[in-house]
């Protein structure tokens, strides 16, 4: 499967935007510092070879992501959430998911840019 890291879905950036009004801006700047701390809890639970806290930190990362219209960054977690899963039931490592962290960090700074564009 491949993935569009930078795939962004201006309509539900719209409908957002309506829906939040003046509070948008506000929550723009909240995603992007949650998605900053999940992305660290992710990488922190690879490195302790702690697939619950990798799958932990994916799950809200993709449900926020998809929600703001981040499709990139959510269907990188969505991948990083099922490998977690699939590793705590059946055993394995991390590396797949290891591979999906630098897509996901450059993910994240183009809809940084993106999402700043629309406040």
């Amino acid at each position: 499967m491949t993935l569009d890291i930078h795939e962004i879905d201006d309509g539900i950036i719209q409908d957002m935007q309506e829906l939040m009004e003046d509070n948008w801006p506000a929550m723009v700047e909240s995603y992007l510092a949650n998605a900053s701390k999940y992305i660290q809890a992710i990488k922190e639970g690879l490195a302790e070879d702690d697939f619950q806290k990798v799958s932990s930190g994916a799950h809200p990362l993709k449900s926020s992501s998809l929600s703001v219209g981040v499709s990139g960054i959510g269907k990188i977690a969505e991948s990083i959430e099922v490998s977690a899963r699939n590793i705590i039931e059946q055993g394995g490592d991390g590396n797949s998911i290891n591979e999906l962290i630098p897509s996901l960090e450059e993910a994240l700074s183009y809809a940084d840019a993106k999402l700043q564009e629309t406040i």
